[in-house]
């Protein structure tokens, strides 16, 4: 399992740098995982005023992100 969240991971990182839906799906997929990183990225997809953003950013944090993400 645990590789398989990290693969779906850096797939949303590579996705990152053209097809952002890719991304967000894959950084979903991984964060839904328990993947603190992914729930990192995924977050930063949004935009302040939307909720899912603050939403990540706790998943992060209950994941054990603790760097600035908001």
């Amino acid at each position: 399992a645990s590789g398989d969240r990290d693969g779906f991971y850096f797939l949303g990182r590579f996705h990152e740098n053209g097809d952002m839906d890719a991304a967000q799906e894959c950084y979903e997929k991984a964060a839904r995982e328990n993947h603190a990183f992914a729930a990192f990225r995924l977050g930063k997809c949004f935009a302040m005023s939307d909720p899912r953003r603050f939403f990540w950013a706790a998943r992060a944090g209950l994941c054990g992100n603790c760097m600035g993400y908001v």
